[in-house]
């Protein structure tokens, strides 16, 4: 890192600096400060909780992704994919699971049903299987 880069954020809290970043995006940021972008990467990677953040993912809430290089337009979407697909797996998951919890439920309503059943006729079932003397009209 060039000196005048540490210069520039000596004294300053990372959380506050990182809060920036979020609110206007990397270019931006790297505009106002006047540093460049790589430089900003490394320091970013050297705080804690952001080791393996990139400055890219960083586009600002003002900002269009149309505006950026092709790459980082590359990048974008294929995070959103990954991102998309994340959020289906767990959706698939969960549908999975729910149909799980019903098809058990299921089971168990008809195996009630059934002793009921077997309840109910249990006086026919004797009936039936004792076999005294035959009943005269």
């Amino acid at each position: 890192m060039p000196q005048s880069f540490k210069k520039r954020f000596a004294g300053r809290d990372p959380a506050e600096l990182i809060n920036e970043l979020e609110i206007f995006g990397f270019e931006e940021f790297c505009k106002h400060e006047g540093i460049k972008g790589w430089g900003l990467q490394k320091w970013l990677q050297k705080q804690k909780g952001h080791e393996n953040d990139s400055v890219f993912s960083y586009l600002g809430k003002h900002s269009a992704a149309s505006d950026l290089p092709l790459a980082k337009q590359i990048m974008l979407a294929i995070q959103t994919e990954r991102s998309k697909h994340e959020t289906l797996v767990a959706d698939y998951k969960n549908r999975l699971g729910e149909k799980d919890r019903l098809i058990e439920q299921q089971k168990e309503q008809l195996r009630y049903y059934r002793m009921q059943e077997y309840r109910n006729l249990q006086p026919v079932w004797d009936l039936i299987n004792n076999k005294g003397d035959p009943v005269e009209i």
